[in-house]
C-alpha cells in the first residue's frame, strides 16, 4: 500500500514539474510579433468573420505571434498601429474608413510595415463614394491601379499558383479549389504588381471574363503588402490551403525590410530631382518651404504642385525660385526653393515637380495647427523617459557613491543615464563637453523657436496689463 502511494505521489510530482516547466517555457517565449486584425462591420461577411477570430488566433498561437482581433475601425490610428508589425484588413472596405483612419494606415504601409488585405478589402472604385466623400486614390494605387467590378455568383473554382518561389506560395500545391465569389476588376493589375496566383476562369463561370485574372498579388512599391482576393465563404476557415496561405502571408508581411529608411533615402537622393520637405510637419500658420535639388538648373517658369497624399488631387501650385549652386556641397548641383507659406489647409500632402517628361515627388508631410509642437514635444518627452536609470542594475549602481576628496558616500540612484548609456550618470548631462549633444539639440531648438514665437505676444499682454 505504502509502495503504491509512494509511486502515485512520485508520478504526480513528476507531472507537476513537467507542467510547471511548460508554463515557465510558455511565459518565457515572447511572441515574435503582433498582428492587428480589423474586420468589416458589414453583415454580408458575418459568417466568415465570426469564424475567422478563432481561426486567426489559432494560427498565431501555432506560429508564436500575437493576434488582436476587432471589428472596430477606430483602432486604426497612428498610436495604436505603432504597436503592431502587421495589419490584416479582413473584408474591411477602404471606403468604410474615415479619412483619418485611411491616413494612418497609409503611413503604416508606407513605412514598410506588413499589410494583408483579404477579399472585401479590395473594393476599389468611385462607385462606392457618396457625395462629400473624398476618394482614396492612394489605396487604388496600392491595389495595382485597378477598379472593382461586380463579381459572379459564389461557386467553386481553382486557384493556380504562379510564383512557387515566393515565401507566401512555396507551401501550397500547384493549384487548389475553393468556394468563393471570384472578385473581378476592370483590367488585370499585372503590369503594376507581382502576381502570385491567378483564378482559372475555365473552372467556374465569370461575370465578365478578365482573361488574365490575378487573384493574389503583392505590390513591390510597398515592401510588405499583399492582397488575397479569395476568402469570402466561411468554409475558407477550415480549408487547409487557405490556412497555409493566410499563415505564410502574415509571416512574410511581418518579415523586416532591411535598411528600408536608408535605401529609400539613397533612391530619393539619386534622382535627377530630389524634393527635400520638412519630414516632421509644417505649422498651418507658419512658413512652409521645401528645397529642390536638381542636376540641371530649372527654368524660371518651373512650377511645383502641392498634391493631397490620399486623393492625389492638386490643391496648390507655385513657382520654383531661381536655383543656386553651393560650392562647399557640390558645385554640380542646383538648389531651388519652393515656398507655399500661403497654403493653409490642414491635411497630408506631397510636393510634385514635373520636368523632362518625368514626375518627381517628395515624401508625404503634414500641415496642421501647432504641428511641430504636437510632434516634437511627445518625441522629446519619450526620449527623456527612456533615458531614465530605471533598470535593476541602474537602480543599484549609484546607491553608494563616494564623494570626491572624502570617505563619505551618498545615495544617488535613479535619475537619468548618461549619453553613452553607462549604468551611471552625471549631475549635469555631458557637463564636460563644450558642444551640445544630439539629444539636447531638439529640446534647445524647440525652446528657442517657441520663445521667439511667443515672446512678442507675452510682452504685449504684459504691457496691456500695466495700463
Amino acid at each position: 500500500m505504502k509502495k503504491n502511494l509512494l509511486l502515485t505521489f512520485t508520478k504526480l510530482l513528476f507531472l507537476v514539474i513537467i507542467c510547471q516547466g511548460f508554463i515557465v517555457n510558455g511565459k518565457a517565449q515572447k511572441p515574435l510579433f503582433k498582428v492587428l486584425v480589423v474586420a468589416s462591420a458589414d453583415p454580408d461577411h458575418d459568417p466568415m468573420i465570426i469564424k475567422s477570430k478563432a481561426f486567426l488566433e489559432k494560427i498565431g498561437a501555432e506560429n508564436n505571434f500575437e493576434v488582436y482581433f476587432s471589428r472596430d475601425a477606430d483602432l486604426i490610428n497612428d498610436e495604436n498601429l505603432s504597436h503592431y508589425q502587421v495589419f490584416v484588413q479582413l473584408h474591411l472596405a477602404p471606403f468604410d474608413m474615415t479619412p483619418q483612419q485611411q491616413a494612418s494606415l497609409q503611413r503604416f504601409i508606407s513605412k514598410g510595415r506588413g499589410w494583408v488585405g483579404v477579399h472585401g478589402a479590395g473594393l476599389t472604385g468611385k462607385q462606392f463614394i457618396v457625395p462629400g466623400m473624398n476618394y482614396w486614390q492612394w489605396f487604388e494605387n496600392l491595389m495595382g491601379d485597378v477598379v472593382y467590378s461586380p463579381h459572379p455568383e459564389k461557386q467553386t473554382g481553382s486557384v493556380v499558383v504562379e510564383d512557387r518561389t515566393h515565401p507566401v506560395m512555396k507551401n501550397l500545391p500547384k493549384s487548389f479549389s475553393i468556394l468563393d465569389e471570384w472578385y473581378e476588376y476592370d483590367r488585370s493589375p499585372r503590369q503594376n504588381v507581382h502576381v502570385l496566383a491567378t483564378a482559372d476562369e475555365t473552372s467556374y463561370k465569370p461575370a465578365i471574363p478578365m482573361g488574365d485574372h490575378p487573384i493574389i498579388w503583392t505590390n513591390p512599391s510597398y515592401d510588405r503588402a499583399i492582397f488575397i482576393g479569395i476568402g469570402h465563404d466561411v468554409t475558407a476557415c477550415s480549408d487547409p490551403n487557405f490556412t497555409i496561405l493566410i499563415r505564410d502571408a502574415i509571416l512574410w508581411a511581418a518579415s523586416p525590410v532591411e535598411n528600408k529608411e536608408q535605401a529609400d533615402l539613397d533612391r530619393s537622393l539619386q534622382q535627377k530631382i530630389t524634393i527635400l520637405a520638412n519630414q516632421v510637419a509644417y505649422d498651418i500658420n507658419g512658413p512652409k518651404m521645401a528645397i529642390i535639388k536638381s542636376d540641371k538648373k530649372l527654368p524660371p517658369s518651373a512650377l511645383f504642385d502641392i498634391v493631397d497624399a490620399s486623393s492625389f488631387e492638386k490643391v496648390f501650385s507655385g513657382t520654383i525660385k531661381q536655383g543656386e549652386t553651393i560650392k562647399e556641397w557640390n558645385p554640380a548641383l542646383f538648389y531651388s526653393q519652393a515656398d507655399f507659406s500661403s497654403f493653409q489647409k490642414p491635411g497630408n500632402y506631397k510636393i510634385v515637380v514635373k520636368a523632362g517628361g518625368a514626375e518627381f515627388s517628395s515624401y508625404d508631410f503634414t500641415i496642421e495647427e501647432k504641428a511641430l509642437g504636437k510632434t516634437a514635444i511627445p518625441a522629446i518627452i519619450n526620449f527623456f523617459y527612456h533615458q531614465r536609470a530605471g533598470s535593476p542594475q541602474e537602480q543599484e549602481a549609484d546607491k553608494d557613491i563616494v564623494l570626491f576628496g572624502s570617505n563619505k558616500t551618498v545615495d544617488l540612484h535613479g535619475g537619468w543615464c548618461d549619453a553613452s548609456g553607462d549604468i551611471s550618470k552625471y549631475f549635469s548631462h555631458l557637463a564636460y563637453t563644450n558642444f551640445m549633444s544630439p539629444q539636447q539639440i531638439p529640446l534647445v531648438t524647440w525652446s528657442m523657436v517657441n520663445t521667439a514665437e511667443t515672446t512678442s505676444g507675452l510682452l504685449k499682454r504684459l504691457m496691456l496689463s500695466r495700463l
